[in-house]
Parts: structure tokens; C-alpha cells; sequence
């Protein structure tokens, strides 16, 4: 009679050893608790069959890219502000120093436009490492922005000359 009744319940309910305790509620893994780290590696079926993680393994070489770009025009910015600052006072306004700032607009801008543009694309690839990417990004802007805004107050400036 008593086979018949342990029968009735589910077979899991049945074969717990005697060395567990009785787990009548699920584990706080199962409830989203948290985990130490590492104790679930990536792509380990997640507690309620939400999607796994992808790993990101591999080379990102837009974000490679744009890190190197954006450390170029940190490199000229820094060079720049260099040869400013020991230039004769002699050249200010002369023809050398228009060349000087066009060569140092243009060659910013442009390795400041091509690391944002690579920083977003390392950024929108979620499966591979993006860390390059951000940083690339970022010092992209920061060469950019004051670019932009000193160009658009220059010309700001010649056009409010001539009045």
C-alpha cells in the first residue's frame, strides 16, 4: 500500500537522497539572485530561458581603427598647441601662421571625423569588444567639437568684418 502512494506523486519529489535537504522552493539562481562571478559562464542556458549572452571574443578592427585614429589627433592637437606656443610673435597674422592653422584644421578634422565614424561602426558591432571603439569615439569628439566650433567663429569673425 505504501508503494502505491509514493507512486502517486511526482517521481522527482521521491528520489531525493537523504544527505539534501528538502528543497521545496527553487534555488536563488532560479529567482535572479545574484551570482558570484564566474559562476555561470556565457552561453549557459539562463533561469527561465531568457537568451544567453554572447561572448565577445574576437578582433574589432573599426574599434582598433578609430583608437589609433583619435590618438593621432590627440598627437596633433598636442603638437599643434606645441609650435603655437614657442611660435615668434613676429609670424602672428602672417601667411605662414594661415597656413600653419589651415594645415592643423584640415588634418584634424579629417583624423577626427574618420575616428568617429570608425568608433560607431566598432560600436554597433555588439558581438566583438567595444572598449577600443569608445575610446576612439570620444577622442574623435573631443578633436572635433572645439574644431568646429573655432572654424564656425572664425568665419563668424570675417563675416561680421566686413560690415
Amino acid at each position: 500500500m505504501d508503494q502505491t502512494r509514493e507512486m502517486s506523486y511526482p517521481p522527482e519529489m521521491n528520489q531525493q537522497q537523504p544527505s539534501q535537504p528538502n528543497q521545496q522552493f527553487g534555488t536563488p539562481q532560479q529567482y535572479g539572485a545574484p551570482q558570484p562571478p564566474g559562476a555561470q559562464e556565457h552561453g549557459a542556458p539562463q533561469p527561465y530561458g531568457g537568451p544567453a549572452s554572447p561572448a565577445r571574443t574576437g578582433r574589432n578592427t573599426a574599434g582598433m581603427l578609430a583608437l589609433a585614429f583619435g590618438l593621432i589627433c590627440l598627437a596633433i592637437t598636442v603638437l599643434a598647441q606645441m609650435v603655437w606656443s614657442f611660435l615668434p610673435g613676429v609670424l602672428y597674422g602672417s601667411a605662414i601662421e594661415r597656413a600653419f592653422n589651415i594645415g592643423y584644421d584640415v588634418l584634424v578634422l579629417g583624423t577626427s571625423v574618420t575616428a568617429c565614424i570608425l568608433g560607431a561602426i566598432g560600436l554597433r558591432r555588439s558581438t566583438l569588444p567595444q572598449r577600443a571603439a569608445a575610446v576612439g569615439l570620444g577622442l574623435g569628439l573631443a578633436g572635433f567639437g572645439p574644431n568646429v566650433i573655432y572654424a564656425l567663429g572664425r568665419l563668424l569673425h570675417s563675416v561680421l568684418s566686413q560690415f
